[in-house]
Formats: structure tokens, C-alpha cells, sequence
């Protein structure tokens, strides 16, 4: 396996894709290499995650569903100056890219495979 780099804010936004792949019946040396992709992947979201809540706090309004919304530009602007640097944080995780040939007959839609393919978890 080779080292990937990967932006944070990336992962955060392909990481349902990266969900669906990990769903996906692959030949089992693949799916046991993805397996230990994807239990790192998920703890580096989990800490990119508790930040982003803590900015959401920090900036936001809490509703009554238990969720926070951002209201106002000016609060808008603060969470984005915050939370930029932490997405443009780029992370080493290790994979090595598979082409889909190697796939076999799967099934993702045009968006994951797309997703997937811009991080270099599969190659077209």
C-alpha cells in the first residue's frame, strides 16, 4: 500500500460515497485493505467532525430539533474563517489506488464512483 494525501475538507465531503463503498462486495484482500482505509478515514472525520461542532456552537443558534444553524452573514464568515484552515488540512492515509476493471460487476452510482475516483480510491 502507498500513502495518499487527502484534504480534510474532501474526505468530510465524499464521505458518503466512501460509506456506499465500503458496502460494496469486493474480492477479500480488497475489502480487507479498504476496511483498514476506511477505519482511519472515519476516525480523522470523527475529529474533523467534534470541531466542526464546536464552531457550530460557537457561532450558532441552537434549534429546537437539537441541531445549530448559522444566522447572519457575519456569523457565516466566522465559522468559514475557522473552519478553513482545518479543510485545508491535508492527511496522509494509506491505500493504493484500484482501477474499476479490477472491480468485477459492482453497482455505484455515477456521483460516488465520480467522488471516489477524485480521491483516488479507484482509478478510471
Amino acid at each position: 500500500m502507498s500513502e495518499m494525501k487527502v484534504k480534510l475538507g474532501k474526505l468530510f465531503s465524499v464521505q458518503e460515497s466512501l460509506l456506499k463503498f465500503s458496502k460494496v462486495e469486493l474480492p477479500i484482500k480488497m475489502s480487507y485493505k479498504y476496511l483498514k482505509f476506511f477505519k482511519k478515514a472515519v476516525e480523522e472525520l470523527e475529529n474533523f467532525n467534534k470541531i466542526r461542532l464546536r464552531l457550530f456552537e460557537k457561532y450558532g443558534t441552537l434549534q429546537k430539533e437539537g441541531n445549530y444553524v448559522l444566522v447572519g452573514s457575519d456569523k457565516i464568515e466566522e465559522f468559514k474563517k475557522e473552519i478553513e484552515p482545518l479543510s485545508e488540512e491535508e492527511i496522509s492515509l494509506q491505500w493504493e489506488s484500484v482501477g474499476i476493471e479490477e472491480l468485477g460487476n459492482i453497482s455505484l452510482n455515477a456521483e460516488d464512483l465520480n467522488n471516489l475516483i477524485e480521491i483516488k480510491i479507484l482509478r478510471g
